[in-house]
């Protein structure tokens, strides 16, 4: 008969669960506050112990037209080089979403910082794309 072997301390479900840091300070001293019920779904709520502040995780791409893959495409397509206007052109006919060049100029502001930091070979492109 083999021996069963138990452990001393079995990690508990809450600490494999993903826990955002703050979005405002950025701390990780955060602990979930209920859920909050939106138009699309519910959504986690979370309560900073550092700022105080309470927060929702996921919000950048709930009301964005096209969403993260339309985004991902805009940023994309921009440090390959093309313009503004030639993005707008190509999400109107590829996609069908009619985006003016300045709410792309908006969303390339918004979202390259973490762009680049995910996509480390897109790095390259965006130092060429800068001198320019």
């Amino acid at each position: 008969m083999k021996k069963i072997k138990y452990i001393k301390n079995p990690p508990s479900y809450k600490d494999v669960s993903y826990k955002a840091p703050c979005f405002y300070c950025k701390s990780p001293n955060v602990i979930k506050y209920g859920k909050r019920k939106t138009k699309i779904a519910i959504k986690q709520l979370y309560h900073c112990n550092k700022c105080k502040r309470k927060f929702i995780e996921e919000k950048d791409f709930e009301r964005i037209k096209g969403g993260e893959k339309i985004t991902g495409v805009i940023l994309d397509l921009y440090f390959r080089g093309l313009s503004l206007r030639s993005i707008e052109d190509h999400l109107l006919k590829a996609y069908k979403i009619n985006l003016r060049h300045t709410s792309v100029l908006r969303r390339i502001k918004k979202f390259e910082n973490e762009f680049k930091r995910k996509n480390p070979d897109y790095r390259r492109l965006a130092k060429k794309r800068d001198k320019i």
